[in-house]
């Protein structure tokens, strides 16, 4: 078994020459989702890379957050045209970040449609790599369709969300109008 999803894994590379709090970087690529997405911060001395995790809210269980807590954190904000903004902590609850950082994101296509297992046949994938006594090999594996994938969802629409977004504000448990306090509490 594969996994695999439609779209396209590019770069984004922006450096930060200061601490600022709640920091707010725009990721200037159409057609990314709030989960495909992955940061790592550069090291211009050595070239090493240090991931840093994607969380629902920089904020999140900050009470329950102490000193040794990893704290390398960012939320993503869905923006226009299916384009994403990186938000960042105030530097006591989460890493408020500096220095030069590379997103990885998915741009897929927003369109609705099926892949039938007559379009995914014989394909052939390889993978090298050093084996344990120091020489290349090389992997390939088969891959076919067995039965149709339907997940594909176009972006939604305006008109969509408006529809939608009252029933996500009763799921985060907050009061948003006169009918919730009367009946929240």
């Amino acid at each position: 078994f594969f996994y695999f999803k439609q779209g396209t894994l590019q770069s984004y590379d922006f450096n930060l020459e200061q601490q600022i709090s709640n920091q707010v970087v725009d990721i200037d690529i159409q057609g990314v989702n709030n989960t495909d997405t992955w940061l790592y911060q550069l090291s211009a001395s050595n070239g090493s890379r240090t991931l840093w995790r994607l969380v629902d809210s920089v904020y999140a269980n900050a009470n329950l957050q102490t000193e040794t807590s990893f704290k390398k954190v960012f939320s993503v904000v869905s923006r226009f045209n299916d384009q994403v903004s990186y938000t960042f902590g105030d530097g006591v609850f989460s890493e408020a970040p500096v220095g030069a950082f590379r997103a990885y994101v998915r741009a897929g296509n927003a369109l609705t449609y099926v892949v039938q297992p007559t379009e995914m046949q014989g394909i052939s994938i390889s993978f090298s790599y050093i084996s344990r006594v120091g020489r290349q090999e090389t992997l390939t594996v088969g891959l076919s369709l067995t039965s149709p994938v339907s997940n594909a969802q176009a972006r939604e629409t305006l008109a969509n969300i408006k529809q939608r977004a009252p029933t996500r504000y009763y799921t985060q448990n907050r009061m948003v109008n006169g009918e919730d306090y009367n009946n929240f509490p």
